[in-house]
Formats: C-alpha cells, structure tokens, sequence
C-alpha cells in the first residue's frame, strides 16, 4: 500500500461532498498509517493500484464504441501519475470493486474552470490490467459529454479513485433493479 498523496485544496469541488477529497485522504492516510503499524509491508510482494483516491493519474483515451444511438464505450488505459511528486514503479495494477467509480476532471475552456463526473468502469472485453471502460451516453448540452466525444484517440485525462464501498451480496437469489430516466 502506498501512503497517500495529500490533494491539493483546489481538488474540494466546494459543493459539500460527501466524503470530500479531503475526508477521503485522511481516511486512507489512517488506513496507510495502521498499516505501517501491523507491518503488513513485510508481507508478500503485491501489486499497488495505479489510481489513488486522494490524487490524479494519467490515462490515455484508446477506444470509442458505439453501443447505441448516442451511448458508447470508452476505454482509458493507464500511463503514469498526474503530479512528478507522486510514486512511480513498475508494479502497478488497476483495481476496483463492482458498484465503485471513478471521477474524471477535464478543462472547460469557456469558462476557464475544472469540472469534474463521476463514472462506473463496466466489465468489457477491450480491457486489460491496466485499463478500463465506461459507458456514456452523450448529451448534446452536457460540458463532460462534449468533452468526451471530442477526445482524440491517444488523448491523456486525468482520472482518480475508486470510490464507494459497496458491495455485492451474492446470497441473494433473485434481485429486482428499478431505474428511472428524469
């Protein structure tokens, strides 16, 4: 486990999230510290995520595919840490859990402003251990809806997560979803 990079104050978006990035590093910061404490690094060599709850990774847009009308897949793969400050090896893997996400931030131009969206990765088969896909349905007057369907194969974007601790219960038999469009 890597200890966490602490966000920069511009990262809190100011809108009361809840956790905010703030909260989430000094969250995982505890976690890192505890772990020091049960000397877990003594442990067997294992992988370190190569995206981080509390800072940005680079990741390169590799693959658009149309899925409907106006929904498509994209796919991002992994290229290195946002910040120089930020640990660098070779023995990176991404992970996440189903139900968590990722939050991507882009630039608006017109207003000379961050914006940020979160997004579920879905299981795809275009992926590999150090990519992911996510579905998007692009809405004409939506800012990261515009900026995703002008990204440019090979484009870097700044990614960082997981979130969420949701998890499956798999001892349910039958489970009923209702969703709605608003």
């Amino acid at each position: 486990m890597d200890c966490p990079i602490k966000p920069d104050p511009s990262d809190c978006c100011g809108s009361g999230c809840n956790p905010c990035i703030l909260d989430v590093y000094q969250n995982r910061l505890k976690i890192y510290e505890d772990s020091l404490k049960r000397n877990v690094e003594s442990m067997v060599k294992t992988y370190n995520n190569c995206m981080s709850a509390t800072s940005y990774s680079v990741f390169k847009f590799i693959a658009r595919e149309k899925h409907t009308h106006d929904t498509y897949f994209y796919v991002f793969e992994y290229c290195r840490p946002h910040r120089e400050t930020d640990i660098v090896d070779t023995d990176r893997r991404l992970f996440y859990k189903p139900g968590q996400h990722f939050l991507i931030k882009a630039y608006d131009t017109a207003t000379d402003s961050e914006f940020t969206r979160a997004y579920t990765p879905i299981p795809h088969m275009n992926t590999n251990l150090l990519s992911f896909t996510i579905i998007v349905r692009i809405y004409k007057s939506g800012k990261m809806s515009t900026y995703l369907h002008n990204l440019e194969h090979g484009q870097e974007t700044l990614w960082r997560g997981p979130y969420c601790d949701f998890t499956v219960n798999y001892s349910f038999k039958n489970i009923l979803f209702v969703a709605q469009e608003i």
